[in-house]
């Protein structure tokens, strides 16, 4: 079935992510980079952890728009991020369901960060260990809170509760992309879609259905497509 075929599929990048791990373990022996290691040992410096958590949230967001919007170019579309999109119904599974040449791309930013800005190496080996659970919750059919659990989300639910965040990705959002390819392609953030004009119209109509309880997605529900969007 699909979920199998997709368990099998994402051995693959699995596999592209670990060898990105061990590109970025080497970097950092041999002091190329601007990774560091050592003791939290203040209050600065763990703030500064915290900015860098953000900066990479934005970097990350921005990286996989682009390259997100890239793949679906018609040659890469057709012989790369093909496979990603045969998840009609997207699972957990589905996640790292890709190609490999796919996760070359979309796992380069791991290495790159390491030469923009002074970064904990502990931090960035948490970090990207962390946005597998992002991929795979974000493929998960099932609106959780925080909806995408980055820290940005954590600090508006402690701030706000269980309100929609403007300007903050959604579950619903990705799981639209497999519905509607040529709209929702970033990550964390919904202001590239917004400002390239590639954000469904539907989208905050469904998302206010979704949190009025109409669709069940809050409560477990998986999502479908609104009645008046099944043959769009």
């Amino acid at each position: 079935g699909e979920v199998a075929r997709d368990a099998r599929r994402s051995l693959g990048p699995v596999a592209v992510k670990a060898a990105v791990f061990c590109c970025v373990e080497a970097l950092h022996a041999r002091g190329l980079g601007r990774m560091y290691a050592g003791p939290v040992d203040s209050w600065a410096h763990g703030l500064y952890l915290l900015l860098c958590v953000a900066l990479l949230d934005l970097l990350h967001d921005a990286w996989f728009y682009w390259t997100h919007r890239l793949l679906h170019q018609r040659w890469l579309l057709r012989h790369v991020h093909y496979m990603h999109h045969q998840s009609h119904t997207p699972t957990p599974f589905s996640g790292y369901s890709f190609h490999v040449a796919e996760a070359a791309l979309v796992f380069a930013n791991e290495i790159l960060v390491c030469f923009l800005f002074p970064i904990h190496a502990r931090l960035h080996r948490l970090y990207h260990l962390f946005t597998t659970v992002i991929h795979c919750g974000g493929h998960a059919g099932y609106e959780l809170h925080p909806f995408i659990p980055s820290v940005e989300q954590l600090a508006w639910a402690l701030l706000r509760g269980g309100a929609v965040a403007p300007g903050l990705n959604t579950i619903l959002h990705h799981d639209m992309h497999h519905q509607h390819p040529c709209h929702h392609f970033s990550l964390y953030f919904t202001h590239w879609d917004r400002l390239c004009r590639t954000m469904h119209p539907k989208y905050p109509q469904r998302l206010r259905r979704l949190k009025g309880g109409q669709e069940g997605g809050r409560a477990g529900g998986r999502h479908g497509p609104g009645p008046a969007e099944e043959s769009k």
